[in-house]
C-alpha cells in the first residue's frame, strides 16, 4: 500500500520511517519434558522476527511453538538442523560396523530382559552351588586341588568403540569389555567356560544378567547362552541390557564340568571372583543459533507476553537465549524546499512512500493547480530521506547565455534508483549539460564548468525531459562545438 503526502513549499513535512531493532532476551531454559513457556518481552512491540540459541541432545528430538491468536508458529524443529546448516558441536558419527552376529541381534531385536532383583545381586555363584540340590550323595566329587581361574576383565583396546578405553561414551556410542586374557592355571577344556555379565545401572539400581559360552554351565546360573564363546566380547551402550548414564559392568568366569550319567557321576564346578569396571555415558550435543522456521518474518505481532509451547521426545533440549527484532515506529520531520535564485520558495511536491518502503518524490516549479510551463522533478526510489532531513531544489532560469532551458540543482546526495528531470524551455536544445556542485553558484543558476553530456534527451516541444541517476545541476542548451565534450 502507497503513502502520499502532499506539501505546499512552505510546509514542513513529517514522514512515518519503520527501523527493525535487535533483541536478545536470556531466558537459560532448560526442558527434558513437554513443557509451555510464557516469554514476557523485555522490549515489547510490534513483533517482525524470532531466533533461538541453545542445544539438544541427539537421542530425541524437540519442537517449539510460538502461538498467537490461536494458531501455533514453528521456531524450531530439531530434526531440520542438519538441514538448516547451524554449527554442530559434539557430533560424532561411527563408521565401523559391528560384524558380529550377537550384538547386531541385540542391538535391532528388543530381547526379554533376564533380571535378578537387587537382592540377589551380591549372592556368589559358590555360595549357589552350596544351596543347590544337582548333585545327591551318590555321586562322585572329583577333587579340586588349588584349581584357579584368575579372572582379567578389560576395556577391549584396537578398535573404533570406545577408543581410548577409558569406558566412557556419548550415548550413540559403544563401549566394548573383554575377558580374552583371564589365565587358568590347569589346561582347562574351555568348551566347559562361561562368562557372566551384569550390567547394573546406579541410577536405576537394578541389574540385568547375559551369559555368554557353554549352555549347560549358564544353565547353571539361570541364564540361556547368547553366544557359545565365553570370551566372546561384551558390548555395552546407552539403553543396552539397562544401561543408563552411570553403569558398572561385572564379568564372572565359571568352569562348569558335570555328569549326570549313572555309571560316571562326577562335578567339578570352579568359579572366578567378580570383577568389574565402569561404564559411562553422556549426552550428546547439537548446538544452534539463530534458528527460525515460521518464524523468520512475522506480521501482526503486537503483544508484550507469547505463550511457547516445547514438544520434547527422549531428549534433553536446552534454550539459552531469544533474539527478535522489534519495529519501530517513529515520526521524523523533514524539510522539502523547492526554491528560486532568489531564495524565494516556490511550487509543490508530492512525497509518496512505496512497496519497498522507500520514497518516491516529485518536484514542480509551479504551485499545485497552475497552469503553464513547468519543470519538474520525478525522484523514484530515495532510500536516504530520513538521513537528509533537509532537501533543497533550486529551479530557475540561468544567467549563462548558452543555456536555453531552466537548470534545477540538488546539493543533497541521495541513494535513489534514478530521477526523471523536465525543464522548461526558452530556445533550442541540442545537448544537456551538467555542473559539479563545487562550480556552481545557485544565487546566479549560473556554473563556472559546465560539462556537456551525451544524455538522451526527448524535446517535447516546450520542455525538455531526460533521466540521470545522480543530482548536482543539470541544463539544457543549444552549443556549437564539434567533437569537444566540455562546454565553454
Amino acid at each position: 500500500m502507497s503513502t502520499l503526502f502532499y506539501f505546499k513549499p512552505t510546509i514542513t513535512g513529517y514522514i512515518s520511517l519503520s527501523r527493525e531493532v535487535n533483541y536478545t532476551d536470556d531466558i537459560n531454559l532448560v526442558a527434558d519434558s513437554s513443557r509451555e513457556y510464557y516469554w514476557f518481552l523485555q522490549n515489547s512491540g510490534d513483533l517482525k522476527s524470532i531466533r533461538l540459541e541453545g542445544a539438544i541432545t541427539t537421542n530425541g528430538s524437540a519442537r517449539v511453538y510460538i502461538e498467537h491468536n490461536n494458531k501455533a508458529y514453528l521456531i524450531f524443529d530439531s530434526g531440520l538442523l542438519g538441514e538448516s546448516g547451524n554449527l554442530v558441536t559434539g557430533f560424532a558419527v561411527l563408521n565401523e560396523t559391528i560384524v558380529n552376529e550377537s550384538i547386531a541381534d541385540n542391538l535391532v531385536i528388543s530381547e526379554t530382559n533376564q533380571s535378578i532383583n537387587q537382592n540377589n545381586n551380591n549372592e556368589t555363584i559358590n555360595q549357589t552351588i552350596t544351596n543347590e540340590s544337582i548333585i545327591n550323595e551318590s555321586i562322585e566329587t572329583i577333587p579340586i586341588i588349588n584349581k584357579t581361574i584368575i579372572i582379567n576383565l578389560s576395556y577391549k583396546a584396537g578398535t573404533a568403540f570406545d577408543a581410548d578405553d577409558d569406558g566412557i561414551e556419548t550415548t550413540n556410542g559403544v563401549i566394548d569389555f573383554t575377558v580374552e586374557n583371564t589365565a587358568f592355571n590347569w589346561q582347562a577344556d574351555e568348551s566347559k567356560l562361561c562368562t557372566r555379565w551384569e550390567t547394573y545401572s546406579k541410577e536405576n539400581r537394578a541389574s540385568e544378567f547375559r551369559c555368554y559360552g557353554n549352555s549347560e554351565c549358564c544353565a547353571f546360573v539361570g541364564l540361556p547362552a547368547k553366544t557359545a564363546d565365553w570370551k566372546e566380547i561384551f558390548y555395552s551402550s546407552y539403553g543396552r541390557y539397562g544401561a543408563a548414564l552411570n553403569n558398572t559392568v561385572t564379568a564372572q568366569i565359571i568352569y562348569y564340568n558335570v555328569s549326570l550319567e549313572p555309571n560316571e557321576l562326577y562335578a567339578e564346578i570352579i568359579t572366578s571372583n567378580s570383577a568389574g569396571l565402569d561404564a559411562k555415558y553422556y549426552l550428546e550435543e547439537i548446538s544452534f543459533n539463530d534458528v527460525c522456521i515460521e518464524s523468520c518474518l512475522l506480521s501482526g505481532f503486537n503483544e508484550s507476553v507469547y505463550k511457547l509451547v516445547i514438544e520434547v521426545n527422549n531428549s534433553v533440549l536446552t534454550l539459552n537465549n531469544i533474539k527478535y527484532s522489534i519495529s519501530n515506529i517513529t515520526k521524523e520531520n523533514i524539510s522539502i524546499n523547492i526554491k528560486d535564485k532568489k531564495d524565494k520558495k516556490i511550487g509543490h511536491y508530492k512525497l509518496e512512500k512505496n512497496e519497498e518502503g522507500n520514497y518516491d518524490l516529485n518536484l514542480s516549479s509551479l504551485p499545485e493547480k497552475a497552469k503553464g510551463k513547468k519543470s519538474e522533478i520525478k525522484i523514484k526510489n530515495i532510500k536516504n530521506l530520513e538521513e537528509i532531513k533537509t532537501l533543497d531544489a533550486y529551479v530557475d532560469a540561468s544567467s549563462d547565455d548558452k543555456v536555453t532551458t531552466d537548470v534545477v540543482f540538488v546539493s543533497q546526495k541521495m541513494l535513489m534508483d534514478n530521477a526523471t528531470v523536465t525543464l522548461a524551455k526558452k530556445g533550442n536544445v541540442n545537448k544537456v549539460l551538467k555542473c559539479g556542485n563545487k562550480d556552481f553558484d545557485s544565487n546566479t543558476m549560473s556554473c563556472s564548468n559546465w560539462q556537456a553530456t551525451n544524455i538522451d534527451f526527448a524535446d517535447k516541444t516546450d520542455v525538455i525531459e531526460f533521466t540521470v541517476n545522480e543530482f548536482s545541476a543539470y541544463a539544457g542548451a543549444e552549443i556549437e562545438i564539434i567533437n569537444v565534450h566540455s562546454y565553454p
